[in-house]
């Protein structure tokens, strides 16, 4: 009698042990949740929004950093050797992403563009470069939350389900913002506007504001002291009253260029976190359009 007890309670610690192993298999992660890894917090937004508690993410720029000439720290490098996907836009925001997942060396990564098929502004000769903000227009954000949507299905095809149906709630908020901004804001069609860096040409297309002059003409480097002067030579002419700029860049130039032309410096941004008010995407597309608005329907 002592020896049979005395084997069936072997057989039960062996069974406790092979569940708690996974059958001598190790798990990836102590979670089930997915981890993901998105270049700007954007991206990380849209993340949790079609994830829920599906995923666990982090973005490695936070708001006030620049996309195109961030340095990744050893934290990044360690965050993306830990994770399932790493979810960036492309286009060139990143230069730095192919450099960072090399050196995290993480050979289950799903490295995923949630640009593809969006049309790109400002295209080069033969189709190349291009403005990537394109995240600014809401019906592209839409189609970057349906990327988000698929890169996350193929790594848990089990809940797809799961993230088709918040994906279309989310998407279903996107288009009932463009449609409050729209009824609220009708009338700016026609208006002119200067802004400091590349970084809006898709939202003004969507409020159909004209963008006449663009201060910085390659991201990340002042504009020189010619560039400035035709700049305010044009806006005296045409009378152009509101310059926009990025709290990601010093205000230096576009405050002084506003002290020569008698024009509003209105900051708006691209990053969620920047300003007040720009905690999510909705938030921050809102807060922009809202800042646009109020400076060129200003009496």
């Amino acid at each position: 009698m002592m020896r049979k007890t005395s084997i069936f309670s072997n057989v039960l610690l062996l069974s406790v042990l092979l569940s708690m192993s996974g059958c001598g298999k190790e798990p990836a992660h102590p979670s089930d949740r997915i981890r993901v890894v998105a270049s700007i917090t954007v991206l990380e937004d849209f993340v949790r929004a079609v994830g829920g508690d599906q995923v666990t993410v982090r973005s490695l720029i936070t708001g006030l950093e620049n996309p195109h000439t961030y340095e990744p720290k050893v934290s990044d490098v360690r965050a993306v050797a830990e994770a399932d996907l790493f979810v960036k836009v492309g286009l060139g925001v990143e230069e730095w992403a192919d450099k960072l997942v090399a050196n995290a060396g993480n050979e289950r990564l799903m490295v995923w563009m949630v640009t593809e098929g969006i049309s790109v502004l400002e295209r080069g000769e033969n189709g190349h470069g291009g403005n990537p903000h394109v995240w600014m227009d809401p019906v592209n954000a839409a189609m970057m939350v349906g990327h988000i949507r698929d890169a996350l299905s193929k790594l848990r095809p089990e809940v797809a389900g799961t993230f088709r149906s918040r994906t279309e709630a989310y998407t279903a908020r996107i288009d009932s913002l463009r449609t409050e901004i729209g009824k609220r804001f009708p009338s700016l069609s026609g208006r002119k506007v200067v802004t400091y860096a590349p970084a809006f040409p898709y939202l003004l297309r969507w409020r159909e504001v004209q963008e006449t002059e663009r201060i910085m003409t390659v991201p990340g480097m002042e504009p020189s002291a010619r560039r400035i002067s035709e700049v305010i030579t044009r806006m005296k002419a045409e009378k152009i009253g509101v310059i926009l700029t990025m709290p990601q860049y010093s205000g230096k130039v576009p405050e002084m260029i506003a002290g020569e032309t008698g024009a509003k410096v209105v900051r708006i941004t691209p990053l969620l976190g920047a300003l007040p008010g720009t905690a999510t995407y909705l938030d921050m597309l809102r807060t922009d359009a809202e800042r646009i608005a109020a400076s060129l329907l200003e009496p």
